[in-house]
Formats: structure tokens, C-alpha cells, sequence
């Protein structure tokens, strides 16, 4: 079974709807995101979606899949990963500063 997470800036330990209305407007430039994330994860190729109205990349590699979801001026507004381990999804937290949330238990961990 693939487990997936969603990550995003806020305050972790309330209801999800505390932690959406904490959470800032942006995850950062989609530039400095796919770099912390490389640097994590060195193997990670990266492809832009080939809709021109859809400003998405994907990340690929043996350790995890991420998608990062922008805007047309390249702040990132999402980032998700999938196949992959907690431990993976954790790093990607840490490094970042974000709050990552189990999609099946919907726990939340990080930062």
C-alpha cells in the first residue's frame, strides 16, 4: 500500500482546521524547495507537468515521489509525497520547516 502525506507551513497539534488556518500563504520559491529536497535526496529528478495552466513539477527517485503544486510566479502553494517512508517525510519537514500530515491516520508530525 502507498501511503501519502501532504506538507505545509503552520502550527502543529490541533485540528486540521487550526492547522489550515495557521498555515502562511507559501512554502517558499519552487527553486530553494526543489534544492532542499535534492539535497536530501541527490537521486530526485524533477519534471514540470506539460499542462501550460498547471505550474506542477514532479519529483521522482528510488526513495519517494513529491509533487509540488505553484503559482505562475513560482511560490509554491503545495508539496506531497508518496511512496515513500515516514522517515523520508520527516527530513523533508525538518529541512523545510513544515508540518507534514499522514493522509491515511491524518496525524500530524514535523517541524
Amino acid at each position: 500500500m502507498s501511503y501519502d502525506y501532504v506538507l505545509l507551513k503552520g502550527r502543529p497539534g490541533g485540528s486540521l482546521e487550526e492547522l489550515a488556518e495557521s498555515a502562511t500563504s507559501g512554502l517558499g520559491t519552487v527553486d530553494s524547495v526543489q534544492a532542499s529536497i535534492s539535497a536530501l535526496f541527490p537521486q530526485m529528478r524533477w519534471t514540470k507537468s506539460p499542462l501550460p495552466d498547471l505550474p506542477a513539477w514532479f519529483g521522482h527517485s528510488e526513495v519517494a515521489e513529491v509533487q509540488i503544486i505553484g503559482r505562475p510566479e513560482g511560490q509554491v502553494v503545495a508539496l506531497s509525497m508518496s511512496h515513500c517512508e515516514r522517515t523520508d517525510v520527516e527530513r523533508v519537514a525538518k529541512a523545510l520547516g513544515l508540518v507534514a500530515i499522514d493522509e491515511q491516520s491524518m496525524e500530524q508530525f514535523g517541524r
